[in-house]
């Protein structure tokens, strides 16, 4: 980060326009950010990073991030509710959508899975599944099956007691409209 004060690393919510790209520049930052700010989230271009800061941060996963970045297609800083909007916003117009979460053990990629299940089903709500269920969202559903899932390939390691140790793979299915009609 050489030459780049923290001040200046705040406002720095795309790490493709440094002037130079490299490991060091890049970890500077992203601490920078993270340390000094509790910016957790920060693009590359197209791509979303995310610092796990090992612990809550406040106000990060409210019902009014949500509303930002459902209004504000270019609402900063950067964030995992940012790239489920986008991903919804463009499903609707046609194009099939991907999201891929990718990192090392302990990195907050379960955390990050949750937080855009829950974004999606803030912006397409479902009806409540049955009355006899002990669930009453597909939201609660898919967040419900995680431990579960988990706990037939699981280890622990120094930075994640419950780390996974395989992928997952989810498939949301919508209607024309937006509804959340499946998950498989």
């Amino acid at each position: 980060m050489t030459g780049t004060t923290a001040e200046q690393a705040k406002d720095m919510h795309d790490l493709s326009k440094m002037s130079s790209l490299n490991e060091d520049s890049v970890v500077s930052v992203l601490k920078a950010r993270l340390m000094s700010h509790e910016i957790i989230y920060t693009r590359v271009h197209r791509l979303l990073v995310a610092v796990n800061p090992l612990k809550e941060i406040k106000g990060l996963y409210t019902e009014e991030q949500m509303r930002i970045y459902n209004e504000d297609q270019n609402a900063e800083p950067p964030h995992a509710y940012e790239v489920a909007a986008s991903a919804y916003r463009r499903m609707l117009e046609g194009a099939d959508q991907a999201v891929v979460i990718t990192g090392e053990s302990g990195a907050g990629k379960t955390e990050t899975f949750k937080k855009m299940i829950q974004y999606l089903s803030w912006r397409a709500p479902t009806s409540p599944l049955d009355e006899g269920s002990s669930v009453a969202s597909f939201e609660q559903l898919l967040i419900k099956t995680v431990p579960a899932l988990e706990s037939f390939g699981n280890a622990a390691t120094a930075l994640n007691h419950n780390s996974s140790r395989y992928g997952k793979f989810v498939s949301l299915y919508y209607t024309k409209q937006g509804r959340l009609a499946g998950v498989v």
